[in-house]
């Protein structure tokens, strides 16, 4: 059974990762909790979070914009930090129900790394909406300011 994470829970996880590397930049924490981030072309994947042989891997759709790369990367650290344990992709092909928790926990990770209370735009240069994969930030806006 998967215990479910409050937002207000995954806030708290986030702070303290914040705190303790003093970055929200998903590139240099996965470097600093040694997530290798690996490129891959992929057809309908933007990426995924992988462990093996207790070596951690976040692989990301080459074919990104930096935007989305940025939104899909952070995303994927979520799943790392907050489901470390658990096989995403056997979840995902078996249990609809608990895919479907993993991957709204793992949005609210993204959300509260990229848009700290004090900055929404600390990552994202909006000048062109398509650059930035704006659906998935308008997303993870909702996440955050969801009461």
């Amino acid at each position: 059974m998967i215990k479910v994470k409050k937002r207000e829970d995954i806030k708290k996880i986030v702070d303290k990762l914040v705190k303790k590397y003093g970055t929200r930049d998903p590139y240099i924490l996965c470097q600093k909790l040694n997530i290798n981030i690996v490129y891959k072309s992929f057809k309908g994947i933007k990426g995924f979070y992988k462990k093996i042989l207790r070596v951690k891997y976040i692989v990301l759709n080459e074919d990104l914009d930096k935007g989305s790369e940025i939104s899909v990367l952070s995303h994927e650290l979520g799943h790392g930090i907050l489901h470390s344990n658990i096989d995403i992709g056997f979840m995902k092909g078996n249990f609809r129900f608990y895919n479907e928790i993993l991957e709204r926990e793992a949005n609210m990770f993204a959300a509260e790394l990229l848009f700290s209370d004090e900055t929404t735009e600390e990552y994202f240069y909006l000048n062109n909406k398509n650059s930035v994969g704006f659906e998935f930030i308008e997303k993870l806006f909702r996440y955050k300011f969801k009461k």
